[in-house]
């Protein structure tokens, strides 16, 4: 394999095996990665850089990849499964403990070999003639399990076997656009599944020594930190020594996270580094040889590592770590892409669902960034320097910071420049405070002292970027192709530099050459990174400034931009409603709330309106006061400073009852203007029409759902009735108003917003048979105490031959309706 870094291309060709095999990377770009890797295998051969034999090895790497993800896959699938089976029953579950930490009087155990039984017997008490479905009630292998309870319950040691009672659940998908994916995110920690806890006890197995000395070193480390430091501190010091965030504040957290510095408080390179390298260096200075200094700072990483949770970044780090030593002490000189590419084939092999992560996406971008830096025209000046690597490292992180949480912290380059250079004092502080603590808890105190300072300048830091204009840039989730497009130009961009770059350094180490041996050397230039296509004439003959115009353009694309036509969202709140109509530059939301999911506006609707890039609703219709459709815009009001409101809507008989009090002063402390739509009144935005038929007048209606607003949508051809909680009386009453109004005779809908959820009290055949809705949407949660959508409904929907959307099979469902071009007239 005749390339500078096969191992580099290797682990492209692996991580394609990956990417093509996985439905979660969607068909876009499984089929851009299969494209990429035919270009770069018919690279090789074109060029006579691989042979048959290392052709053959990629090929291997590419199924390797893929079957790996696929066997990784079916063992998530076949323990979520079987957890399926006991869900929402007390269960026990045995398995070896891996890990054990404490926060806030709850303790997280990580079992391993778990097996997953009824709460009720056990299977060698069962009779012979015992069913096989009986059976399979007990000792079913689940994997690996996350396991809640309380910290006063047990402190057992790894290695010991455990049996815990409780309820198990499976892991829960994301249903909305920008909704955190847990079950994604406990695959990329190879976790199966997660349960709660209410008796533990120890039935077996042996502690391991190594392991029982690391965890009881991690629990005296947070006890250490807990008396020396103030909550807020304490918390932020037990993510970067521990790797234990349960006790963050939630508000420093975010903080950093807007200002573009929360890297710092997972465990990666840097905090490694720091440690390994500098007890490297500590030895060497003290006369150690580079292979004692290499094994002892080794064994020292090593145990960091899995003392900290043995998290992606950490594991990276570690590996990279240990690749540098043993290469000092072999006298061999350390290559970091080479070394990022031997921890990603190690981690991926390991588990394939890591590339999934964002933890592990950015830290190795990050480390990639810096290797690929120092292949690139830069400048002399160290604080230029550090500033084009800061930025470079921005630019390739982008797209991924984007897709992960929206926002972009614009001053996090600069900041970033104070941050770093400080991490290292703020470490050692915390280390040295730990140590002095044993001895003298007055000397800790002030040890640990400069440390806690310089957090306090980083909150202050922080605080005042956030004040800044544009600090926290909400672009909201970049497509597919758009993130393909940016990287493409961004790799041209790249190769183009890089080119230039080395072609200066190899015209600068010949003295005096002829015009023939420039130009034979400028022909013999290859390609800086391996594996990739070859630049050759392309790259010569692009201007620079065409390269980085397109990359511009690529991320101008990026940011998301607001749908062509109308966008009709019905966002999958559990038992409640919530729209969000999108037209042009005007948002609107119908509803918004839910009785099942009591954090829906911080967990559903903020992550959706994020994602989408919106930060202003310009209209909030509420159409009635049951908090299964108002709470998450309350909180929007109450809670939530980055979303803000301009017009909340409500119902006109409802001006004076005062279950809409908390939604008004919200409103009025949030600066959002009121308004009370009935029966008569219009709404326009664009080519979108909303007009209300219900309710009719001004006199109060006490019943709740019977005063639900009824508003019937028209854009260009297409309609859609929102009814709220209407019941039938309520649906005669609109009938009546859209045949006094004439418009009963064109009022043949599209779709028709399912009154109540699907109760057998709303969606009268009157309303069918007068309306003719095509398609019918039902908003609900899985397995509601209500018993919606009632069998009834359902049978009424399918005799009128109603195509139906449900929210409770579905999750978000999304209804585009495009522009038609304008007509031209004639003259």
């Amino acid at each position: 394999m005749n390339y500078k870094r096969p191992l580099l291309l290797m682990a492209v060709v692996y991580v394609l095996g990956v990417c093509v095999s996985a439905g979660e990377c969607g068909s876009i770009l499984r089929w851009t990665m299969g494209i990429l890797l035919i270009c770069l295998l018919f690279h090789g051969v074109k060029t006579k850089k691989l042979r048959m034999s290392a052709l053959a090895l990629l090929c291997v790497l590419f199924l390797a990849g893929g079957l790996r993800y696929r066997l990784s896959k079916q063992a998530f699938q076949r323990s979520e499964e079987r957890i399926q089976l006991f869900s929402g029953l007390r269960v026990r579950l045995c398995g070896e403990l891996q890990e054990y930490t404490e926060a806030e009087g709850k303790a997280k155990l990580r079992l391993r070999n778990c097996t997953l039984s009824s709460a009720y017997g056990r299977k060698e008490s069962l009779p012979i003639s015992a069913s096989e479905q009986m059976r399979a009630r007990y000792d079913q292998p689940v994997g690996t399990i996350l396991v809640y309870l309380d910290a006063s319950e047990i402190r057992p040691l790894p290695g010991e076997m455990l049996e815990v009672y409780g309820k198990i659940s499976p892991m829960e998908a994301a249903r909305n656009e920008g909704e955190f994916d847990f079950r994604l995110y406990y695959r990329t920690q190879s976790v199966h599944g997660t349960m709660y806890g209410t008796e533990a006890s120890v039935v077996g197995g042996e502690p391991k020594p190594f392991a029982e000395g690391l965890q009881k070193l991690r629990l005296q480390i947070g006890s250490i930190l807990d008396q020396l430091l103030p909550p807020q501190d304490a918390g932020i010091y037990r993510a970067l020594l521990t790797g234990d965030k349960s006790a963050m504040d939630e508000d420093i957290r975010s903080l950093y996270q807007d200002a573009g510095i929360a890297h710092i408080l997972a465990v990666s390179g840097l905090h490694l580094s720091i440690l390994g390298v500098g007890m490297y260096e500590l030895l060497r200075r003290f006369g150690g040889s580079k292979a004692f200094s290499g094994a002892l700072a080794a064994l020292i990483i090593v145990s960091y590592g899995i003392l900290t949770g043995s998290s992606g970044s950490a594991l990276r780090a570690v590996i990279m770590l240990l690749l540098r030593f043993l290469g000092a002490a072999a006298g061999r000189s350390y290559d970091m892409l080479s070394a990022l590419a031997t921890a990603a084939l190690l981690l991926l092999w390991k588990e394939p669902y890591m590339l999934f992560g964002s933890g592990f996406q950015l830290s190795f971008l990050a480390v990639l960034s810096i290797g690929l830096c120092a292949m690139l025209p830069s400048p002399k000046q160290p604080l230029l320097n550090s500033l084009w690597t800061s930025l470079y490292l921005q630019l390739l992180t982008l797209p991924i910071i984007l897709f992960h949480y929206f926002r972009f912290p614009l001053y996090g380059i600069f900041l970033n420049l104070i941050v770093l250079p400080l991490m290292s004092s703020v470490v050692y502080s915390g280390i040295l405070g730990v140590v002095l603590f044993l001895v003298s808890p007055w000397a800790a105190a002030v040890a640990i002292g400069g440390g806690h300072t310089i957090l306090r300048l980083y909150t202050l830091l922080c605080t005042q970027c956030a004040r800044l204009p544009l600090s926290s840039l909400l672009l909201g989730r970049p497509s597919m192709p758009c993130i393909l497009l940016y990287y493409a130009a961004l790799a041209l961009a790249t190769l183009r530099l890089m080119r230039q770059e080395k072609c200066k350094k190899e015209s600068g180490n010949v003295e005096k050459p002829s015009l023939h041996t420039v130009r034979k050397e400028q022909n013999r230039v290859s390609d800086p990174l391996p594996g990739s296509l070859d630049g050759g004439n392309l790259l010569r003959r692009l201007p620079l400034p065409i390269a980085l115009l397109s990359l511009l353009l690529a991320l101008y694309a990026l940011p998301a931009k607001p749908p062509q036509g109308l966008e009709i969202t019905a966002l999958d709140v559990g038992q409640g409603d919530g729209f969000v109509l999108r037209h042009q530059d005007v948002v609107m939301t119908v509803d918004g709330g839910s009785t099942s999911n009591k954090s829906l506006g911080k967990n559903v609707l903020l992550p959706y309106l994020e994602s989408q890039g919106i930060d202003y609703i310009d209209l909030a219709l509420i159409t009635h006061c049951d908090a299964d459709h108002y709470s998450g815009i309350l909180y929007l009001l109450e809670e939530e400073e980055h979303i803000r409101i301009g017009e909340l809507l409500l119902p006109r008989v409802a001006e004076h009852d005062t279950r809409y009090d908390a939604l008004r002063e919200a409103a009025e402390a949030r600066g959002t203007q009121l308004r009370y739509v009935g029966s008569g009144d219009v709404l326009r935005f664009g080519d979108v029409e909303l007009r209300a038929y219900y309710p009719v007048g001004v006199e109060p209606i006490q019943e709740a759902n019977a005063h639900s607003i009824g508003m019937l949508l028209r854009y260009q051809d297409f309609q859609m009735l929102f009814t709220g909680d209407m019941d039938e009386a309520c649906e005669a009453v609109l009938l009546e108003e859209l045949a006094r109004t004439g418009e009963r005779a064109n009022a043949s809908i599209d779709v028709l917003k399912v009154g109540h959820h699907g109760s057998h009290t709303s969606t009268s055949e009157a309303l069918l048979e007068a309306l003719q809705p095509e398609t019918a949407l039902l908003s609900y949660g899985v397995g509601n105490d209500y018993g919606h959508p009632h069998a009834e409904t359902l049978e009424r929907l399918t005799r009128y031959g109603v195509r139906m959307l449900k929210t409770g099979e579905l999750g978000e469902i999304r209804i585009t309706v495009p522009e038609k071009p304008a007509k031209e007239s004639k003259g």
